[in-house]
């Protein structure tokens, strides 16, 4: 069995003569972990073979119901439901902005919220635990630190969560990569850049005030900054508000 080698190629794509072979690392094959799992346990590999196969089989009820498309669609109805009852509750001032309380009495609140799987969790224990969250959909909320999301960003973002791809790797996430072009280019003719331009999201904030540092020395400083560096060159400085 092989991995993905540096540059995100799977290995049926690895062009001859062009990728070295310290570019491919290799994973080690089920024997040979099984092997390894068998010398921990002081048994035969045969035997952790066995207890595996059996392991699975055991499972496979419940990882069928955990995947079943018709126990996600009511789960996810009922979901909403105590969402839209939690919109409609903080928008008629039914509680306050921030139930305070000391964290060391939030942790012992939420002790037994965790372990078994209820039935109920969902029309329960979302409840009580929305209860305890600061609400940012309150009218007295005044944007601390993240404002009100959206209600219906946060249904874009239970499709994000359920497909579960990663922009990071293209192979990965191919509908997100060009989601983040389109959006950008939207983001740019906006702010009045020109069509070429391009741009990447970031995490937050400071990531995003750090990339723009860098692209802008690479740009402004004269010479290739992120390949020659700054040794043996007059500084660089940059002007910036009192903020």
């Amino acid at each position: 069995m092989w991995g993905f080698e540096s540059h995100n190629r799977f290995p049926a794509q690895r062009p001859p003569g062009r990728v070295k072979s310290r570019e491919w690392t290799p994973i080690p094959s089920i024997t040979m972990l099984q092997r390894r799992v068998a010398a921990a346990w002081g048994a035969s590999p045969g035997a952790v073979t066995c207890a595996s196969v059996g392991l699975m089989t055991a499972l496979e009820p419940e990882l069928a119901e955990a995947f079943a498309p018709e126990r996600f669609r009511a789960l996810g109805h009922t979901l909403v439901d105590r969402l839209a009852d939690y919109l409609e509750a903080a928008g008629a001032r039914e509680m306050s902005v921030l139930p305070f309380s000391l964290p060391e009495d939030r942790a012992l609140s939420l002790a037994n919220d965790f372990g078994a799987p209820e039935p109920d969790v969902w029309d329960r224990r979302v409840p009580s635990w929305l209860a305890a969250a600061i609400h940012l959909h309150h009218p007295r909320y005044v944007g601390h630190q993240v404002t009100s999301p959206l209600p219906e960003a946060a249904l874009a973002e239970l499709v994000a969560a359920l497909s579960n791809n990663s922009s990071a790797v293209y192979e990965m996430g191919p509908l997100e990569v060009g989601m983040e072009s389109a959006v950008l280019r939207l983001f740019a003719l906006a702010a009045g850049f020109p069509e070429r331009a391009e741009g990447v999201f970031t995490s937050g904030g400071s990531a995003g005030n750090l990339t723009a540092l860098l692209a802008a020395r690479q740009a402004k400083a004269g010479f290739d900054a992120w390949r020659e560096g700054l040794a043996m060159r007059e500084p660089l400085g940059v002007l910036v508000s009192e903020q």
